[in-house]
């Protein structure tokens, strides 16, 4: 049996905790590419409508 090592996902094998690492790391950079191009700006997209009512 592989020793088992224990991450902030638990107790894993080495080969499941390198892919977790993996993932994390290519998580984050997806993240921080969609924050550089506006993809979570909510005002980004928004429109000003100004109404004269008269």
């Amino acid at each position: 049996m592989a020793k088992m090592i224990n991450t902030k996902y638990g107790y894993v094998t080495p080969q499941e905790a390198e892919m977790d690492a993996h993932l994390d790391k290519w998580y984050k950079d997806k993240k921080r590419r969609a924050n550089k191009h506006g993809a979570f700006s909510l005002d980004k997209n928004k429109k000003v409508v100004i109404k004269n009512e008269r």
